[in-house]
């Protein structure tokens, strides 16, 4: 695992990244380009690049704060929630396998404490590709629905009560890859 990794706001460098991001490829052909909509149009969702020292884009995610129906686990559907919704999370295809994924995620966990910290959500909720769902429930997500087969995606939720009991500290700066000294609780 690198050492120099960054999660960047994606607004913060528009310019340099540009030209990089039009050459990512995580193997998806949809989430490809749902990433050129994002980095066209910008204006409701967040876009975080996990870079490299060389600036390299190793991978990126997309998030939101959304109201959602968990009707799936017994709630009425006319109430909603506040949750941090993970809209997208990929890897490219080249740097697959080096745990990019684990760093990007464990990041999106502490945002979503800290969020929780400031402003009460119910939990981090999440669309996944069917390829993805082991990943999803390995770091505490459960799957919404049953399996069919023909399922492309499954709808996963982390209860925020749940979050607050695991040894994921809140850091100061949630972008941060593995600087311990930012830790708050």
């Amino acid at each position: 695992m690198e050492d120099d990794l960054e999660l960047i706001d994606y607004l913060s460098l528009i310019n340099i990244y540009d030209d990089l991001l039009d050459n990512f490829d995580c193997g998806v052909p949809e989430i490809n380009e749902e990433l050129k909509k994002i980095k066209n149009n910008y204006e409701d969702k967040r876009l975080m690049l996990l870079t490299n020292k060389e600036k390299e884009v190793l991978g990126f995610t997309s998030f939101s704060l959304e109201n959602i129906s968990l009707m799936q686990i017994g709630a009425s559907p006319e109430k909603s929630f506040p949750a941090f919704n993970i809209d997208f999370l990929a890897i490219d295809n080249k740097h697959k396998g080096k745990r990019y994924g684990e760093q990007i995620i464990t990041s999106l966990l502490r945002m979503a404490l800290t969020i929780d910290f400031l402003v009460s959500i119910t939990g981090v909720h999440l669309e996944a590709i069917e390829d993805a769902v082991d990943f999803y429930e390995n770091y505490g997500f459960k799957d919404l629905g049953r399996f069919y087969p023909g399922r492309k995606t499954a709808k996963m939720f982390y209860p925020i009560k749940t979050l607050r009991q695991t040894e994921l500290e809140i850091f100061s700066n949630p972008f941060s890859i593995g600087d311990r000294s930012n830790i708050i609780n």
